[in-house]
C-alpha cells in the first residue's frame, strides 16, 4: 500500500467536524440572554423612578423660587403652601387627588392683608409624594411649634368655593419681603416614592413609601431664601 492510499485511509478514521450548537447550548444561550433582559427592565424601572423622584423635586424647587421672587419684587410675604394626605377637603372634593402631592405659590400683601394664588394646585409625578411621616427637625411637615407657626390660613373663598366660610391651615415655605425665610433654620421639603392610602388603624389618609423607595429632599436656606435639590 502506497503512502497516498495510507493517507486517504487515515483521513476516513477521523470524526466529523460539528457546526451549530446543541440544544443544551442553545437553552443555556437563552436562560443567560432572558436574564440579561430582566437585569435591563429592572434597571430601567429604578432610573425611571429616580427620574420620577428628581423631576418632582425640581418643581417644588421651581415654586420655591418663584415665591421668593415674588416676595422681593413686590414686597409681600409669599408662601409655597402643601396638602398633607390628612387635610379636611370639606367643599373642595375636586382637589382630594392632591392630597399628600398637591402644592401651589400664595401670597399676602401686609397693609391691605389681600391674599391671592400665583399658581394653581400642581401635583408631584404620579408615584411621587411628599414624606410627610418625617416629622421632625426642620420638615416643613414637623410637629413642632416653630413649625405650626409657619402654618398658613386660606379662606374657602380663596378657593372660590361655594362651600361654608371658614378657614384651612397649611402647611407651607414662608418667605419675607427680603427674600429670607420666616424659619430661622431654614426648612426642608421632603419628598419620597410611594403613594397616600387610608390607614387601616386611625382611618386617615397617610403615605405609604415604596421598599426601597427612592428619596430627595428640597433643602431651603433661611438667610438667603435660596432652594436647592438634594438625592442620595
Amino acid at each position: 500500500m502506497d503512502a497516498n492510499h495510507r493517507v486517504k485511509e487515515q483521513g476516513h478514521g477521523r470524526p466529523p467536524s460539528r457546526s451549530g450548537f446543541t440544544l443544551i447550548e442553545l437553552m443555556a444561550v437563552m436562560i443567560i440572554m432572558g436574564i440579561m433582559m430582566g437585569l435591563a427592565v429592572l434597571g430601567v424601572q429604578s432610573i425611571s423612578t429616580h427620574m420620577a423622584v428628581r423631576h418632582g423635586a425640581g418643581g417644588v424647587q421651581a415654586a420655591l423660587g418663584a415665591a421668593r421672587q415674588h416676595a422681593i419684587t413686590t414686597s409681600t410675604r409669599a408662601y409655597v403652601l402643601f396638602f398633607r394626605p390628612d387635610t379636611d377637603f370639606s367643599g373642595l372634593e375636586d382637589l382630594r387627588h392632591l392630597a399628600g402631592r398637591g402644592y401651589a405659590v400664595y401670597a399676602v400683601e401686609p397693609a391691605s392683608g389681600r391674599a391671592y394664588f400665583l399658581t394653581e394646585w400642581r401635583s408631584l409625578p404620579e408615584g411621587v409624594v411628599f414624606d410627610t411621616g418625617r416629622t421632625s427637625g426642620d420638615s416643613v411637615f414637623a410637629d413642632t411649634p416653630a413649625s405650626r407657626a409657619t402654618g398658613v390660613e386660606i379662606k374657602r373663598d380663596d378657593f372660590e368655593t361655594s362651600g361654608a366660610f371658614r378657614s384651612l391651615t397649611l402647611d407651607a415655605v414662608a418667605f419675607r419681603p427680603t427674600g429670607a425665610t420666616y424659619s430661622r433654620s431654614g426648612y426642608t421639603v421632603p419628598l419620597i416614592e410611594g403613594w397616600v392610602e387610608v390607614d387601616a388603624d386611625t382611618g386617615l389618609p397617610a403615605v405609604r413609601p415604596k421598599e426601597g423607595a427612592s428619596t430627595a429632599r428640597v433643602v431651603v436656606r433661611a438667610v438667603t431664601g435660596t432652594a436647592r435639590v438634594e438625592m442620595p
